[in-house]
């Protein structure tokens, strides 16, 4: 209301700097960003390949920002040539002392929730142990009667990703107005409420594909399973 067309602009683009006005979708300006300079970031890897990962990882650490794009595009975009031009093999990860990972990233998770604020490295380092510890966790997984339920639900994997964040806020804020916002009580909404939320938009995606599956799949780019 009262929006004149630099306004909407600004909404859809982050021209101003922040989030666009469907945020969850934030990430397509800066993938079609980083498509238009696919080739200059091809150039770079191959002629300094170890200069420009040791850049990657000072911005991903560091904290530092960049004007009109997300950094974590930029570096996991990088990341990504990295991973095809070495032809890594994903499969190396099942390497990793299993029981070592998942006491890692619960350590990590926890300093994350308590000290991310004051040390935003803390954040940036368990991004990719959470990485890593899903990719393993997902092996395992993957012929077991609990993965093929989780294969079963993907794809309601797009739903989930439109929804969550509305979602989350709104119950966050509930929470705040209605429960004492103790550490404990923190902490259970930190891992309950993600739970909650998943499982609305799972109901949500299910009613969705029996009252319009046209539509839904449509919604969906055709990510239903057979």
């Amino acid at each position: 209301r009262g929006y004149g067309l630099i306004d909407w602009l600004k909404a859809y683009t982050y021209l101003n700097g922040n989030y666009p006005y469907l945020y969850t979708l934030w990430f397509l300006r800066d993938l079609f960003l980083m498509n238009m300079a696919a080739l200059a970031i091809k150039k770079l890897v191959d002629q300094t390949p170890r200069i420009v990962l040791l850049l990657s990882m000072i911005l991903w650490l560091g904290d530092i920002s960049i004007p009109y794009l997300d950094k974590q595009a930029l570096v996991f975009f990088i990341l990504g040539y990295y991973v095809v031009k070495y032809r890594m093999d994903i499969n190396k990860i099942d390497h990793i002392n299993w029981a070592l990972l998942p006491v890692t990233y619960a350590v990590f998770l926890l300093l994350d929730y308590c000290l991310s604020y004051t040390y935003p490295i803390i954040h940036q380092v368990n991004v990719m142990i959470g990485i890593t510890f899903f990719i393993k966790l997902s092996g395992r997984l993957i012929n077991s009667q609990l993965g093929n339920g989780l294969l079963r639900l993907s794809e309601y994997s797009f739903i989930i990703y439109v929804f969550h964040e509305m979602n989350l806020s709104m119950l966050r804020k509930i929470c705040s107005l209605i429960l004492s916002q103790t550490l404990l009580i923190q902490l259970l909404e930190y891992f309950l409420i993600p739970i909650l939320v998943i499982m609305e938009c799972i109901i949500f995606g299910m009613l969705f594909r029996k009252i319009s599956p046209g539509l839904y799949a449509y919604a969906i780019g055709g990510r239903t399973n057979k």
